[in-house]
């Protein structure tokens, strides 16, 4: 009896410590799982977020793309209207100096000149006067003063004078040419054309 006492008292502690033991593989194989799960979790956000940052990264690039593709784009556009306005003011210039080609053959332009040289020999205030012109203009200026010496210039002056005072250093430019190139850059200015 009492190795039935015995036995079954084994029994029973091992059974408990079967329970024991059972529980504590249970918990454990539970902590594992939530682990498992925890770190299945951490993956797929780690793979949701490489994903997230890749969406950004290549969406960024994307976006870098198109913003050097459009402002290659507004650069070409630019370069073209620059392109066409450098065109547009050369005919228009180019008209210009052929109207003026015509007014240096007209009476009104002789009296202007004669008008302008008068004016500019009073500024330069007196002293050795150096005028400038060429051949066919010399002969309407020469009338305006004796004080003036004239020479010739070269093929390159359309028409109008350069006054000179070689004792003050003084120096006047009232050429056509000179005051086309004047008026050419205030046109530019002024033309509401300009690109900055």
């Amino acid at each position: 009896m009492a190795i039935d006492a015995l036995t079954k008292f084994s029994a029973a502690v091992m059974r408990s410590a079967e329970n024991t033991r059972q529980d504590e593989l249970d918990k454990i194989r539970k902590a594992e799982n939530e682990r498992l799960k925890a770190a299945a979790a951490d993956i797929k956000d780690d793979k949701k977020s490489n994903k997230q940052n890749r969406i950004y990264i290549e969406t960024e690039k994307l976006k870098r793309d198109k913003e050097m593709e459009v402002s290659s784009y507004k650069n070409s556009l630019k370069q073209d209207i620059i392109k066409r306005r450098s065109e547009m003011f050369e005919e228009i210039f180019d008209a210009v100096l052929k109207n003026v080609s015509d007014y240096t053959k007209s009476a009104e332009y002789a009296e202007d000149m004669r008008k302008l040289l008068k004016k500019a020999a009073a500024e330069m205030q007196g002293g050795k006067l150096v005028c400038r012109a060429l051949l066919r203009d010399i002969e309407l200026l020469k009338e305006v003063s004796e004080e003036v010496s004239f020479k010739e210039a070269d093929d390159s002056t359309i028409g109008g004078f350069c006054l000179e005072n070689k004792e003050k250093h003084l120096y006047l430019d009232m050429t056509i040419k000179s005051r086309i190139e004047n008026q050419k850059k205030k046109f530019y200015r002024e033309s509401g054309l300009v690109l900055n």
